[in-house]
């Protein structure tokens, strides 16, 4: 190989990783997804969400932009995060709105529905829950009084929510966020506990 030739190549190599290098961070997209691609559990602290193509990667969101926690989201926009992707549950991979739910919820969330993601989406088949999944709509019935936090949790706040599933049907929901108090999630709202409204009830001795 000439050296013409090897200086050519040396540069069009160069200018490829210069490319994908900005600043003192790697950007490293991969093409496809699998269950353990996942580039952080909690986005970076941003002034904005507004986000542009440089952001991606430092935003936590993965390959197809699946949300992840950050201190920067409400309680609300959290609920209408979760709700919004289970509405398109297979957009853009199967179970990707269940994956978002995931990644919103609490880790005593997470153990009460089996402590994997795999173990959640076998709950998420049951015929309550499953109503939420490829729904027609939802709307946002009322949303409760912060409660403050204590010695031993965050904030809470509930919201009920009217989802009309597949078949028409319509069932109300109540959701009950949790502010964080540890890290790497740590003062991020999470989603504590997900119910029908007539098992909050009972629940609640109603």
């Amino acid at each position: 190989m000439n050296v013409m030739l090897r200086l050519a190549l040396y540069f069009i190599f160069a200018f490829q990783v210069h490319s994908f290098n900005t600043g003192s961070r790697v950007k490293t997209f991969v093409g496809t997804k699998t269950s353990s691609t996942r580039l952080c559990d909690v986005e970076g602290p941003y002034e904005s969400n507004r986000l542009n193509e440089f952001d991606i990667f430092d935003a936590g969101l993965d390959e197809h932009f699946i949300l992840f926690p950050s201190p920067s989201y409400e309680g609300a926009e959290i609920v209408d995060a979760c709700m919004e992707a289970l509405l398109y549950n297979e957009n853009p991979y199967q179970n990707a709105g269940l994956e978002v739910c995931w990644n919103f919820a609490s880790d005593s969330c997470r153990a009460s529905k089996g402590g994997s993601f795999e173990a959640f989406v076998g709950f998420a088949s049951n015929p309550v829950f499953s109503s939420m999944v490829n729904a027609l709509s939802w709307t946002l019935k009322s949303t409760g009084n912060l409660i403050p936090k204590t010695n031993t949790r965050g904030e809470m706040q509930t919201f009920v929510i009217e989802v009309e599933n597949s078949k028409g049907r319509k069932r109300d929901f109540v959701w009950t966020l949790q502010k964080e108090r540890r890290p790497p999630r740590q003062n991020c709202w999470l989603v504590h506990e997900c119910l029908s409204r007539r098992a909050a009830a009972c629940q609640q001795g109603f």
